[in-house]
């Protein structure tokens, strides 16, 4: 979904909503105040902000939000660019067309889709985004952006491009994967990996050499759903439950605690952003809110 925040607050948590057929909405999950930094956020209730009377083709699959332009992946759609500067009347700019479906991310005047490997694409003019490079990875399951470099992972390799050389981005490396990775998270000089019941992490202090450096595994849990990560901690949902992962040392993840959902989640996609002190999970047509403050007993 794409979020905007009440007046005089920042969004902080965006990730994809409930979108079917040729029709897409969202709502904001959360918003930070004019706090000092590390200071927690308050849970604040969803509400419905807009909708979005859909595109010629193939339903929203995932969204990345820069300077009030939303950037979306559309199944079977290639990417559409979205003004969301009047949270009410989202307006269309412009569009590329590519078959299949899969994730997007948007550093400086690039924006990044994984459909028939990695496409990048040149949206310094939103309305007339044009085909800048092609790169065949393979399935791309997940993008992420820190820094100057774009993280691809597919599924036969992690792969990372630097996109802050002023031309267009280049592959700089690439690290074989055994196509179990489904998410990817990097914050900061940390890369996790999430798939299957696994937990990986990578140091990435140096882009262009990313090292694994550890691993963690729940043999008797349900397969990871998402992952985000804040601070020190990892935080890992499956359709069960979430778990708190201190992952301050890269090689020997531990998982602090854990906390039930109650009853499995539905639908397809789950997702999970953080906000101060507040995990919020998001799944069809639920929102639920964890406080995560006590990261050895989160409560609901």
């Amino acid at each position: 979904m794409w979020a905007r925040a009440a007046e005089g607050m920042a969004p902080v948590g965006l990730g994809l909503g409930r979108c079917g057929g040729s029709y897409c909405w969202a709502f904001w999950v959360g918003c930070l105040a004019n706090r000092e930094r590390g200071a927690a956020a308050d849970p604040v209730t969803a509400r419905f902000k807009a909708d979005w009377p859909g595109f010629s083709t193939g339903p929203a699959g995932d969204v990345a939000v820069v300077d009030e332009l939303a950037y979306v992946s559309l199944d079977d759609g290639g990417l559409l660019i979205v003004d969301v500067r009047r949270g009410s009347e989202p307006a269309v700019l412009g569009s590329i067309r590519f078959r299949g479906s899969g994730p997007v991310a948007v550093h400086g005047r690039w924006a990044f889709l994984g459909v028939a490997g990695l496409q990048v694409i040149d949206v310094s003019n939103p309305a007339n985004p044009g085909l800048a490079a092609q790169y065949d990875l393979g399935s791309v399951r997940s993008l992420a952006v820190s820094g100057r470099h774009v993280y691809a992972l597919s599924d036969t390799a992690l792969t990372v491009l630097d996109a802050g050389n002023g031309s267009v981005p280049a592959l700089v490396a690439s690290v074989p994967q055994d196509g179990e990775g489904r998410k990817l998270v990097v914050s900061g000089e940390r890369g996790c990996i999430a798939g299957g019941v696994t937990l990986q992490l990578y140091d990435l202090q140096d882009p262009t050499h990313p090292v694994k450096a550890g691993a963690l595994s729940w043999e008797d849990g349900a397969p990871i759903l998402d992952v985000a990560v804040s601070g020190a901690a990892a935080y890992v949902i499956d359709d069960t439950g979430l778990r708190v992962v201190d992952v301050s040392d890269a090689e020997a993840p531990r998982q602090m605690s854990s906390a039930s959902f109650g009853e499995p989640l539905r639908g397809l996609r789950p997702s999970i952003a953080m906000s101060g002190a507040y995990a919020y999970i998001g799944s069809y047509g639920s929102l639920s809110v964890f406080d995560v403050s006590d990261l050895r007993a989160p409560g609901r």
